[in-house]
């Protein structure tokens, strides 16, 4: 007879290669924009022409500086040789010959070369600098792409939700920064594949168990509660009940020390879920019951029997819809949703294969006592403590029996229950080969709390033990976030402080945002709305929705990622208090910069760059230096982000170019009398400052509105 549970991913396995090739298929339609192209790159290549014969020259590096600060626009070093020859050697030897080189490009290009230190400085003509921001304009929407992963591909792991579980803020953050790292790498070229991988399976026998003995009496309990929620929230507090039942109920079922703290009122509660009884052993046995029952639930769904299997899928599909809600309310969904359960089998059967191969094997006794013989070695030599000592000796003697991968600095990593059964790391293994094996990945990312930071490490480990990476060709990368934490304790928020608070936190930010329109409309009824800015009263009540959700999504989504992910996010239990954190945190700030610009360029209408707008005339005014310089250090932003797994680093450039261009446009006269710009060539930069902000803030996740 058919395994259902197998037929079902048999089709899940279709699916999957189905949307592959499509993502692949538009990845390749829209194009590439070759990064040697941009200003900085081709500045760079002339310097690397006129140096041809200097060795090491193509390991040459040029940095924009501040003019302000070192009379100079650029700077350039070779970094293999300073490292080869020493800073004395290097200073001596290479600076005058690249000197002397640099001396030869155009006289009406660089004005100046000197050198500070082990650095030879450029300063840079004004038309030359104007020629990055038409360069900018002319290639238009897609400026500041790349074609550095051209051909290549990256798995993104994020968010992974668990099945029986409200979201919490932990996977709020995941989902966010997840999202951002994803369109980041796919600016920069890569094929990127976004896959949200949840826990479908881990206690799903415990679960099935609990709902067919515990579910009226849940909703007898909680009926006057799921009055006042809605359908979604109930069917998921179910689960959420029937799994923190279990979970109380191992915990007692673990530790006889538990079973003698318990209240009255606790005892009462687990005797009407497990039945009566008056002892510690009593309880065990009542427990144990319930266990046995529940792999005999989950053996019937892992042999794809129909009355277990239609119920998990159903349990599936609560979680997912209250899930949907979130993802829906802030605009991300992923390409592909992939559960544990589709590991499940595949886990299996590599593990039997590897040990088979010799490459996972049995934790015996004997191995165990070497393990323990080394933990006392360093017990002795003071390199652990007595607790930690106990801790990892505890560790060994429970592991053995099951069967682990040999990690380097001799440690090991559990893949098989002593029991035969899989776990969470049997599945990972089996996620890593299926997804190397159908991606054909560069690298594979997982954005997941820095608390699971040991685990990726050992997992990692393991897959390169079991060789899943082809021989380290694929990368492995942990791209760990700080927690979600109550900004007056510090402590993590719980798991209820999570998707309910910050649901209702994103609705309430919505709210603020929406009502900033009636207090301005109100104002611009009484008084004429400023010259420079859009008049608000214009817009609809349809339009004002749009925009309320665009700047509170956006505001959220740039607070989240403003500062290094590595580091704890604060939360308050005042709502006003997040809100106004989040107004104040950057993402609307660099909106409203944008809006301002789009604003001026309605009023002088979008222009053609013809020659009168093409031409520089006189001299650029210092503002319009650093400004210029920004713009064209923008694709190399948004590698180095890439490239470092860091968004905050292209929030930090948003932020400082808003601010530049803020002070500019409130310093210098941009519109004359007539209601035209003051110079034509201002308008290129008008276009360049439009182009990037709202190119950084689409990968940033904010979609920012027309007028705010």
């Amino acid at each position: 007879m058919k395994n259902r549970l197998e037929e079902l991913n048999k089709e899940v396995e279709i699916e999957i290669e189905s949307i592959r090739d499509r993502i692949i298929a538009k990845r390749i339609s829209a194009g590439y924009l070759p990064f040697s192209s941009y200003f900085i790159s081709e500045i760079k290549n002339k310097i690397i022409a006129v140096n041809s014969g200097v060795d090491k020259v193509l390991g040459l590096e040029v940095e924009f500086i501040d003019r302000a600060q070192f009379g100079a626009d650029l700077t350039v070093k070779i970094p293999k040789l300073l490292k080869e020859l020493g800073p004395g050697r290097y200073i001596k030897e290479v600076l005058p010959v690249l000197i002397s080189n640099i001396r030869k490009l155009p006289e009406e290009d660089v004005l100046s070369v000197d050198t500070k230190g082990i650095y030879v400085n450029l300063k840079l003509s004004d038309g030359f600098l104007f020629q990055s921001v038409l360069s900018a304009v002319g290639i238009g929407n897609k400026y500041g792409e790349s074609d550095f992963g051209k051909k290549k591909s990256i798995v993104v792991d994020y968010s992974s939700p668990n099945v029986a579980k409200h979201l919490h803020a932990g996977h709020i953050r995941s989902t966010i920064i997840g999202e951002v790292l994803s369109n980041i790498y796919e600016a920069t070229g890569y094929t990127v594949h976004r896959l949200n991988y949840i826990n479908d399976w881990g206690g799903v026998g415990y679960l099935i168990e609990g709902y067919f003995r515990w579910a009226e009496k849940i909703s007898t309990l909680e009926a006057g509660k799921q009055e006042q929620e809605d359908s979604i929230l109930r069917r998921l507090n179910l689960l959420s009940f029937i799994y923190q039942m279990y979970r109380k109920g191992e915990r007692v079922y673990k530790s006889e020390e538990v079973y003698n703290t318990l209240m009255p009122s606790d005892s009462d509660e687990l005797a009407s879920f497990y039945g009566d009884f008056a002892s510690f052993l009593g309880f065990r046995e009542k427990f144990l019951e319930f266990k046995q029952a529940a792999d005999g639930r989950f053996e019937h769904l892992e042999n794809g029997e129909k009355l277990e299997l239609d119920l998990w899928k159903e349990m599936r599909a609560w979680s997912m819809e209250e899930f949907n809600k979130f993802y829906n309310l802030i605009n991300i969904h992923q390409d592909y949703l992939v559960g544990e359960s589709f590991y499940a089998k595949r886990g299996d059967r590599l593990i039997a294969e590897k040990v088979t191969a010799g490459e996972v094997v049995l934790f015996t006794d004997s191995l165990a006592e070497r393990e323990i013989g080394l933990l006392t070695t360093r017990f002795e030599v003071g390199e652990i403590t007595s607790t930690v000592f106990d801790k990892l000796k505890d560790e060994v003697i429970r592991d053995v029996g099951a069967y682990v991968v040999l990690l380097p600095g001799s440690k090991r990593m559990v893949v098989r229950k002593a029991s035969g059964g899989t776990i969470y790391a049997t599945r990972d293994l089996a996620g890593i080969e299926h997804r190397v094996a159908t991606f054909n990945p560069e690298k594979m990312v997982y954005e997941v709390g820095e608390e699971q930071a040991g685990y990726f490490r050992d997992l990692f480990l393991a897959a390169d033990v079991l060789n899943l990476t082809e021989n380290k060709k694929v990368a492995l990368t942990h791209a760990a976030h700080g927690l979600y934490v109550d900004a007056e304790t510090g402590k993590k928020l719980s798991s209820r402080e999570g998707v309910e608070g910050v649901i209702s936190l994103i609705e309430k930010s919505i709210h603020y945002f929406r009502g900033k329109y009636e207090t301005r409309a109100g104002a611009e009824k009484e008084t004429s709305a400023p010259a420079l800015v859009d008049n608000i009263l214009s817009l609809s009540d349809e339009d004002k929705d749009a925009n309320s959700v665009k700047l509170a999504v956006g505001s959220i989504a740039f607070n989240d990622i403003k500062q290094e992910k590595r580091f704890s996010l604060s939360l308050y239990k005042d709502a006003e208090k997040n809100i106004k954190m989040f107004e104040e945190s950057g993402g609307a700030y660099v909106m409203y910069s944008l809006a301002r610009a789009r604003s001026i360029l309605r009023k002088v209408g979008d222009g053609s760059l013809d020659d009168e707008i093409k031409k520089l005339n006189g001299d650029l005014k210092e503002d319009e230096i650093i400004i210029i310089k920004l713009i064209s250090d923008f694709p190399r932003i948004i590698l180095r982000a890439g490239n470092e797994d860091n968004p905050a680093v292209l929030a930090e450039f948003l932020l400082t170019l808003s601010n530049k261009y803020n002070g500019y446009y409130e310093k210098y006269r941009v519109l004359n009398a007539s209601g035209a710009m003051e110079h034509p060539y201002m308008l290129s930069i008008h276009k360049a400052v439009i182009l990037v902000l709202q190119k950084g803030l689409k990968l940033c996740h904010a979609d920012p509105p027309e007028i705010i």
